[in-house]
């Protein structure tokens, strides 16, 4: 039998769209949605009230926005 564990990677509050360019699990996160990951390992997702696309890169956890504006 397999175990299997959940980690938050990301956001440490929702509600708020915050912290490009730092620890991904200290940022702000706005009700994410669509999450992704390529073969890297970065994971992609779309914060529903934000209207922004956000990656976290796998190699040291760096959050940033990579598409649309949060100020909608």
């Amino acid at each position: 039998l397999s175990t299997y564990r959940m980690y938050r990677f990301a956001g440490k509050s929702v509600g708020e769209t915050s912290g490009d360019g730092g620890q991904a699990t200290n940022a702000g996160v706005n009700y994410p949605m669509s999450v992704s990951v390529d073969i890297y390992g970065n994971v992609y997702f779309v914060e529903d009230h934000g209207c922004v696309v956000r990656r976290v890169l796998a190699n040291n956890n760096i959050i940033s926005t990579i598409g649309g504006r949060a100020e909608v």
